[in-house]
């Protein structure tokens, strides 16, 4: 009936977001390690890109935030893509979360090579400057969490504490670096992941 499904769809709410975050503790443990069990492949980060675009759609459109992706279609990294999806799930999910409805959040790239920069900006509450290497830590939460509440999209909706330090870990486990930056208080905030390309590509943007 109504009253039983609701509670069901309650429940498997709950367990999938439990089941996230005991997933991102467990990668945290394995990449710290320095531990890469799954076969490392050619991953076009336009396509993850695109793919994690349409996946969130729905954020998207319900908090009414523009994404505009600038990325060389043909740019190739070598990685975990399930990982790497998740690395900028979590930097896309903060940047929706901290972004004000009706905000713009933009992805680009700069070649340095051997490596690639991928720079996802928003224009929300942005991250206090003595804070910016705090964010990396596990079980971390960036301000009074009183004003917080669970959700994974909605606005100031905050999660374990675990995204960026997984992001973090992954990130190092593909000889990459991640780091933020931040005006301060209302000046948005860009994050950076720098990851080793595959090989030399023409560089030609969307």
């Amino acid at each position: 009936n109504p009253t039983q499904q609701k509670v069901v769809n309650i429940a498997m709410n709950a367990t999938q977001r439990l089941n996230k975050i005991l997933e991102k503790f467990l990668g945290i443990l394995k990449y710290e390690q320095k531990i890469i069990k799954e076969e490392l492949k050619a991953v076009k980060i336009f396509d993850l890109l695109q793919s994690l675009s349409t996946d969130l759609t729905e954020p998207f459109s319900k908090r009414k935030i523009s994404l505009r992706i600038n990325c060389s279609r043909n740019l190739e990294v070598n990685g975990s893509k399930r990982h790497l999806y998740l690395v900028f799930e979590s930097l896309l999910g903060n940047a929706i979360k901290y972004t004000p409805d009706y905000g713009m959040i933009n992805i680009y790239t700069r070649m340095n090579y051997p490596f690639v920069v991928i720079s996802i900006k928003d224009n929300g509450i942005g991250i206090p400057v003595n804070e910016l290497t705090n964010i990396f830590k596990s079980f971390y939460q960036l301000g009074n969490i009183a004003n917080h509440h669970s959700s994974d999209f909605e606005y100031l909706g905050c999660g374990a504490g675990l995204g960026l330090a997984y992001c973090k870990s992954v990130i190092e486990a593909h000889f990459g670096e991640i780091w933020a930056t931040s005006e301060g208080q209302d000046c948005g905030s860009t994050f950076y992941v720098k990851l080793p390309i595959l090989n030399k590509t023409d560089l030609k943007y969307s």
